[in-house]
């Protein structure tokens, strides 16, 4: 059997998927629900 390195794109899609379900229980035990922002805008925040 031979290793097949995934990439750092599937580790850093792997870091972000647990960010965002950490993100979104977190969430809901402070009474709120997260929202998708459409488009690839990075809105500041001030």
């Amino acid at each position: 059997m031979s290793y097949k390195d995934p990439g750092a794109d599937y580790y850093e899609e792997q870091y972000r998927s647990r960010v965002l379900a950490n993100l979104q229980r977190r969430a809901k035990s402070l009474g709120f629900v997260l929202q998708a922002i459409s488009g690839d805008t990075n809105p500041a925040v001030s």
